[in-house]
């Protein structure tokens, strides 16, 4: 039942760091060396590519509203300036 389940996960949990060690690379962990440094460097570049796409497309879209808004601002001022409150061009 569930004292079994929660054993099952206890076990798994203590084990988990020697599964860990038997990467050969997390067992040599290339410290120190230009590998190692090569690695490191290739590992950053790819969690940085997700952060830098989706802020880009962000960064794209926020402008875009932004511009968008600013021209619907203008014609509304536009509109306002020529028109009278009874919907009569001046």
């Amino acid at each position: 039942g569930v004292l079994q389940m929660e054993f099952r996960i206890a076990i798994l949990t203590l084990l988990i760091p020697f599964a860990v060690q038997a990467c050969p690379l997390c067992v040599e962990a290339l410290e120190g060396s230009e590998l190692g440094r090569g690695f490191n460097t290739s590992i950053l570049f790819l969690l940085m590519m997700p952060f830098a796409l989706v802020g880009s497309i962000g960064g794209g879209l926020f402008l875009y509203a932004r511009r968008y808004s600013r021209s619907r601002q203008k014609q509304h001022t536009y509109v306002k300036a020529n028109f009278n409150m009874k919907g009569e061009e001046n």
